[in-house]
C-alpha cells in the first residue's frame, strides 16, 4: 500500500492496471452420480465429524449402531468422548427432517455435507436370506444385511468400516466397501476466524477508493478501507524482500473501517521476548496494550501461545502496569488419569504448571536464582499459580491472568472465571481447539470458543489464530506432515 509521501504514486499506479484477460471456459464437469454411505460403528468412534465429510452424499447408520454408540458412551477414554460427541452432534442434526425423508446435514455442517441422514434397522430390509452362512444377530451382520438391502434398492451404495474382516465380508457378498480416510482433526480455523488477513495489492485497489487520505494521530498512520472488518483483527501486508506491514482495525461502520500501521513490539521497553515472525508481532501487540482487557490465542502446539502471554505478563508486571501474574488451567489430563495428586493446592497445580512454566522460563532464559538469569527477577515473585476450584468468589484486580488449555473449559466455567476479573486485570486465554481432552466437550461446545465468540468485535478484545510454529524443525516438520496428510 502507498504511504502519504507516495500516494500520488499509487493513484497513478492504480489508474494504469491491466484487465486480465478472461480466462477459457471449458465444459461443466459431469455431476457426480450420489452415493448413499452407509458408516460402520468405528468410523464415528474414530472420527465423530465423519457424519459431515460425505458432501453432497447421503449417510445412513444402522440402528445397531446406535446401540453400539450408547455402549461406548461412558467413561474418559477417548473413544468415550466420541461416541458421546457423535450423540450430541445427531441430537443437533434430528432438528430438520424427519425419519421417513430424511435428516438434511447442511445446518448443522455449515454448508460442509449437503446430503441427508437416514437410520435404518436390519429388520426392515428382506435381505436375511442372501446372507444365510453369517449369524444374523451379529452386530457387523446387520450392518451389512442394511447396505445389502440399499444396494438393492437404491444402488450406488457404499460400505464404509475401519474393520478389515468387515469389508472381507462384505465383498463376498458383492457389496461395495471401503476404508475411512478423511478423519482430518477439526482445527481452529474450521471453527472460529483467524484474526488476521493476508493481503496483496489487489486488496487496497478493490477496498479502497483512490482519493483515499492518510493522517497521522498518537504517532500512528491511519487510513480508511471500504470494508467491515472485525475491531482488533490485523491485516498484513507483504512489502517484498522479507518485510511486512501490519495495519490493525480499530473500529468500523456498516461499510468501513478504520485501521492504522503498527511497527509492532520494538522500542525502547525491556523486553523479554522477541516475536520471530509476523503473527506473534500481532500477537504482542495486543498483549502489551493496556486498552485490551482479553486477549485469546489459539493455533496448533508450538506456536508460543503460552510463552508469549507469560513473557509479556512478566514484562508488564516489572512496569507496574499489573500486580502479578496468575496462571491457571483446567486440570484435565490427556489420556487416562494417573489418579490422586498429593499436596498443597500449589503442590498440586505445579503436577500440571510446573513442567510447562519451567520450560517456558528456560525459553526465556530465566532462572529461580535472581543472580543467574539476565533479567533479574525470580519468577516466583511475579507468577503465581492457582487452581480453578477455589476461585470462586474470588475478585482479581490488578493482575494479569493467563488461562492456559483453556480449550477444556466449560462455557460454564469459562463464564464464571471471565465474571472474576475486576478494574485493572487482563485475561489472556491460550489453547487449542483441536486438543479438547474434555470427555464432555468437542470444538464447538468449548468454552474457549464461545468465549472468542463472544467477545469478538469488542474494542477491548481481540483473538489471533496462530499456525507458524517455531518451537523446534522437528516439531514444525511434523505439524506440515500431518497437515498435508490431513489435507488428503
Amino acid at each position: 500500500m502507498a504511504t502519504p509521501d507516495s500516494q500520488s504514486t499509487s493513484k497513478a499506479a492504480r489508474s494504469t492496471v491491466k484487465t486480465p484477460k478472461p480466462r477459457k471456459t471449458s465444459a461443466a464437469p459431469a455431476p457426480v452420480p450420489q452415493k448413499q454411505y452407509v458408516l460402520d460403528t468405528n468410523v464415528l468412534l474414530h472420527d465423530p465429524t465423519s457424519l459431515y465429510r460425505f458432501e453432497e452424499h447421503d449417510v445412513y447408520i444402522p440402528l445397531v449402531v446406535l446401540e453400539e454408540l450408547d455402549r461406548h458412551k461412558k467413561g474418559t477414554a477417548d473413544i468415550a468422548r466420541n461416541a458421546r460427541q457423535v450423540t450430541r452432534q445427531l441430537d443437533t442434526i434430528l432438528l430438520d427432517g424427519s425419519m421417513e425423508e430424511g435428516f438434511s446435514l447442511s445446518g448443522a455442517s455449515n454448508g460442509v455435507a449437503t446430503g441427508r441422514l437416514y437410520f435404518r434397522s436390519a429388520e426392515d430390509c428382506e435381505t436375511a436370506d442372501k446372507l444365510p452362512a453369517l449369524e444374523q444377530d451379529k452386530a457387523d451382520n446387520q450392518i451389512l444385511a442394511c447396505a445389502m438391502c440399499l444396494l438393492k434398492t437404491h444402488g450406488n451404495t457404499v460400505l464404509v468400516t475401519k474393520d478389515i474382516n468387515l469389508r472381507v465380508k462384505a465383498l463376498a457378498c458383492d457389496i461395495p466397501a471401503q476404508d475411512y480416510r478423511s478423519d482430518k482433526v477439526l482445527s481452529d480455523e474450521d471453527v472460529l476466524p483467524p484474526g488476521f488477513m493476508r493481503v496483496d495489492e489487489d486488496f487496497w485497489t478493490t477496498y479502497q477508493d483512490t482519493d483515499a487520505t492518510f493522517w497521522r494521530r498518537d504517532g500512528r498512520q491511519y487510513t480508511t478501507i471500504n470494508i467491515k472488518l472485525p475491531v482488533n483483527s490485523f491485516l498484513t501486508e507483504d512489502l517484498g524482500k522479507g518485510r511486512t506491514r501490519i495495519w490493525r482495525v480499530e473500529s468500523h461502520t456498516a461499510h468501513e473501517s478504520i485501521v492504522y500501521s503498527t511497527l509492532g513490539p520494538l522500542d525502547d521497553r525491556d523486553t523479554m521476548v522477541t516475536a520471530r515472525n509476523d503473527e506473534q508481532v500481532m500477537a504482542l501487540n495486543l498483549l502489551r496494550d493496556m486498552d485490551v482487557d482479553c486477549v485469546a490465542l489459539l493455533g496448533q502446539a508450538g506456536t508460543g501461545k503460552t510463552l508469549l502471554a507469560l513473557a509479556a505478563g512478566m514484562e508488564q508486571v516489572k512496569q507496574g502496569k499489573y500486580q502479578g501474574v496468575l496462571v491457571t488451567r483446567a486440570t484435565v489430563p490427556m489420556g487416562e488419569d494417573i489418579g490422586y495428586v498429593p499436596g498443597t493446592e500449589e503442590e498440586k497445580m505445579n503436577a500440571w504448571l510446573g513442567g510447562s512454566l519451567r520450560d517456558t522460563f528456560t525459553a526465556l532464559g530465566i532462572s529461580t536464582d535472581p543472580r543467574q538469569n539476565k533479567h533479574g527477577v525470580p519468577p516466583a515473585a511475579l507468577v503465581e499459580m492457582a487452581s480453578m476450584s477455589f476461585m470462586r468468589g474470588r475478585s482479581f484486580q490488578g493482575k494479569y491472568i493467563i488461562i492456559d488449555e483453556a480449550q477444556n473449559l466449560t462455557v460454564r466455567q469459562m463464564r464464571a472465571l471471565l465474571t472474576r476479573v475486576g478494574e485493572g486485570t487482563k485475561v489472556v486465554l491460550a489453547g487449542n481447539l483441536s486438543q479438547v481432552d474434555s470427555p464432555y466437550l468437542d470444538e464447538g461446545s468449548s468454552g474457549l470458543a464461545w468465549a472468542v465468540k463472544c467477545l469478538q468485535d469488542w474494542e477491548h478484545a481481540g483473538h489471533l489464530i496462530l499456525s507458524q510454529g517455531e518451537r523446534s524443525r522437528l516439531a514444525t516438520f511434523i505439524e506440515e506432515v500431518a497437515d498435508r496428510n490431513d489435507q488428503h
